[in-house]
């Protein structure tokens, strides 16, 4: 709570001396900027359903802005780092819960692609690979294709994995998001979501406190709720990616799920 007093006292600030944004140093333009689209006028709510979130909802316009002002000034193109520890530990995770996935070439999404990532793993193999993202990054050096928009893709080409790591949290509305990824899975078809756990003290949702870009905070109870999925594997992970039973301990959650067919 002190915190967020803080951080309040600091736009005010920066509001009332009516400085132009463009005229303040970097750290403080992001502050502000952040400030106006994600926390001003704005409270955490809770979700029966097991998610905390912004009330009232971020819209897409206000989306759009932070991308635009913020998020695409920041992400250089093509990115520098076509692959990160992460999106290598995804992979032999992957390969190892879904064997059947690497028998074949298969259809690939990567929901949130940023840099790349794993998709490049996937394109290298061979693999039809689509990125979703709404910063355009050239991909065509592996022959990827890429949308802006999940809604943009023609649902009669499914697809037999969907993977999202660190990106449905940053939405205008979670649960329509994953609807889509689940509507575009093939059946029988697999989807790996990796995201924040919003049940960790750590991401302040629980205080009230709002995370900048953060829109939604699920808990491993809400991943629990979701139909027409079989889970395979859905644990709470730390920083080091391994595993924990505690909730305070678990920084992110980690869905593996098979769609029924």
């Amino acid at each position: 709570m002190f915190r967020k007093k803080i951080r309040r006292l600091l736009y005010e600030f920066l509001r009332i001396n009516l400085i132009p944004s463009r005229f303040l140093p970097k750290k403080l333009y992001y502050f502000k900027e952040n400030w106006e689209i994600f926390q001003k006028e704005k409270k955490i709510c809770y979700s029966e359903k097991g998610y905390y979130y912004i009330s009232p909802r971020v819209s897409k316009k206000e989306l759009d802005n932070y991308y635009k002002k913020i998020y695409n000034p920041w992400r250089k193109q093509p990115p520098e780092n076509l692959l990160i520890k992460r999106d290598i530990e995804h992979y032999l995770k992957i390969k190892e819960v879904c064997p059947e996935l690497f028998i074949k070439k298969i259809n690939f999404m990567n929901v949130g692609s940023g840099h790349g990532g794993i998709s490049n793993i996937f394109a290298l193999n061979e693999n039809k690979v689509v990125n979703v993202d709404p910063v355009i990054i050239d991909y065509s050096y592996n022959k990827m294709i890429q949308y802006e928009d999940i809604e943009n893709i023609d649902i009669k080409e499914l697809y037999d994995l969907i993977y999202s790591s660190h990106f449905i949290h940053m939405g205008t509305d979670m649960e329509r998001l994953i609807n889509r990824i689940i509507n575009l899975t093939k059946p029988g078809g697999f989807i790996f979501l990796e995201t924040i756990n919003g049940g960790n003290k750590l991401y302040e949702a629980i205080n009230g406190n709002i995370r900048n870009s953060f829109t939604f905070y699920p808990t491993i109870n809400y991943f629990k709720t979701l139909d027409r999925l079989k889970i395979i594997n859905l644990d709470l992970i730390d920083f080091k990616r391994v595993k924990t039973k505690k909730n305070d301990e678990g920084i992110f959650i980690q869905l593996i799920a098979q769609k029924v067919k």
